[in-house]
């Protein structure tokens, strides 16, 4: 849970640093680049650190959960693509693309696609026990309305109007991701302390 809270505080501390920075227009991914691009850096990485946490616990928690394994892969598989996301930087001049940014780009991908696919191996495990069926609906939500966005991304990939919105389209992608991983984070800590959860 404090890893994603960390992550929006860092974003809109990275995004006050750098003024030029349109928040509209522009990936998160070109914050990692200046003088205070480590603290984007680490942000990638503290989003990474909290998905593997999550995607560990429901593993460990859930042990007759059908479908656990697949499950635990992709919420890994989002961990890594930010990881790579991390390592491997983007181009300002977007008129040309390096081996870097092709690299960064991949991993973006592999978030966007793991995200989705691990709410949806994870559905299983929601609906089979009584302290996790709360979030049934809100998990199947986010896998619906992450995949659609994936493919509304790839439509209008190369459009004016995702040149001129991208930064809103990736921020909202985000903002759907790391509530439902902070709401999954909560979960687990009222589990683990044998608390009733109250219904979502």
């Amino acid at each position: 849970m404090t890893g994603v809270v960390l992550f929006w505080v860092m974003l809109f501390i990275t995004q006050a640093l750098k003024p030029e920075y349109n928040s509209v227009k522009q990936s998160i991914s070109d914050l990692a680049i200046g003088p205070y691009g480590w603290m984007q850096t680490i942000n990638f990485c503290l989003l990474a650190l909290a998905a593997a946490s999550i995607g560990c616990g429901l593993y460990f928690g859930m042990q007759n959960m059908r479908f656990r394994k697949t499950m635990l892969i992709f919420f890994l598989a989002l961990s890594l693509g930010e990881i790579i996301s991390a390592v491997f930087q983007v181009d300002l001049d977007k008129t040309h693309m390096t081996v870097s940014a092709f690299i960064h780009q991949a991993g973006a991908m592999i978030t966007a696609v793991a995200v989705p696919l691990a709410a949806l191996f994870l559905l299983p495990g929601l609906k089979a026990n009584p302290r996790w069926k709360g979030l049934v609906n809100f998990t199947l939500a986010v896998a619906v309305s992450m995949l659609a966005l994936d493919i509304a991304r790839e439509a209008l990939l190369f459009t004016d109007w995702m040149d001129s919105w991208f930064g809103v389209f990736e921020k909202t992608l985000l903002a759907i991701a790391t509530v439902w991983i902070w709401v999954l984070g909560f979960r687990l800590w009222q589990v683990n302390r044998n608390v009733t959860p109250n219904p979502v």
